[in-house]
């Protein structure tokens, strides 16, 4: 019958419209399993990673940490090192005005945390306005106010020739150059791609769990920007530098200790003069 003949011909059209999808189909599918499978590799992965950090963290010493907390600039509020302990207090600040259930003893004790707060601000800081505020902790002179220091506007000052030596030393160095600086030099050359601490990385200082985990390779260093004055009190550091301006780097620029240094030779042996072991590893 004709009813039946457009029922055969409407299931031949399902029928072709679900043989083209199988493709498609069969595509999606394959793509689920290369993400399972993609999903699964990262999760191993991330499990090793955090497997590594708990071995790590195994490794650090409590009594180093305790006797960390006990060093004179890191109870110091001028210092970033306090970051951490300071957000801590202003939180449990909160936490303890939250607790006080009256609202007039509550709106009291939010007064005088204000009112102490400014009060020590005023006496013992080194912002606008502080006690301290031109006490050298900004490079700021006489006739600069803070809108100057905010906006750059700061004029060189031949009563700091350590600083303008600085400034004409990192000037000197390529923006896309890797380098390593003294300590205090470094934030004025981060930004690049590959910028170390003094004396890193030939000598691991303040890096990983010994100081020797995953050290560069020494030969990538093109400028060398330090203050001598401040690798007196460590002969090795004395013997590296006098090592590298005679073998491997030529002075181009020295004035009031500060020194620029650029590579001209590539290292006669390769490697990092920092031990090849820790603690038995």
């Amino acid at each position: 019958s004709k009813e039946q003949t457009k029922v055969l011909e409407d299931l031949r059209g399902i029928l072709g419209g679900l043989k083209g999808c199988l493709p498609k189909l069969d595509e999606k599918l394959d793509e689920v399993v290369q993400l399972h499978s993609r999903f699964n590799e990262d999760a191993v992965e991330m499990s090793a990673r955090v497997e590594q950090l708990v071995a790590t963290l195994s490794r650090v010493n409590v009594t180093d940490v305790i006797a960390l907390a006990g060093v004179s600039w890191v109870q110091d509020y001028r210092y970033h090192y306090v970051a951490l302990p300071v957000a801590v207090t202003f939180l449990a600040t909160v936490e303890a005005l939250r607790r006080i259930r009256r609202p007039r003893l509550r709106t009291i004790a939010v007064v005088a945390i204000a009112a102490t707060s400014v009060l020590s601000a005023l006496s013992w800081g080194v912002g606008p306005g502080a006690n301290y505020y031109r006490s050298g902790y900004w490079p700021i002179g006489r006739s600069e106010n803070y809108l100057d220091l905010l906006a750059g506007r700061l004029r060189s000052n031949p009563d700091w020739p350590v600083t303008n030596a600085k400034i004409r030393a990192v000037a000197l160095v390529p923006g896309s150059a890797s380098v390593s600086a003294s300590f205090n030099i470094n934030p004025h050359l981060a930004h690049r791609t590959h910028v170390y601490e003094w004396p890193n990385p030939w000598i691991g200082t303040n890096w990983g769990i010994c100081n020797i985990d995953n050290l560069p390779d020494p030969a990538t260093v093109d400028w060398i920007v330090v203050n001598r004055d401040y690798l007196t009190p460590d002969p090795a550091q004395v013997a590296l530098l006098d090592r590298l301006l005679r073998n491997e780097f030529v002075v181009r620029f020295e004035e009031d200790h500060v020194l620029a240094a650029e590579r001209v030779h590539p290292p006669a042996t390769p490697g990092v003069a920092a031990p090849t072991s820790c603690n038995g590893r």
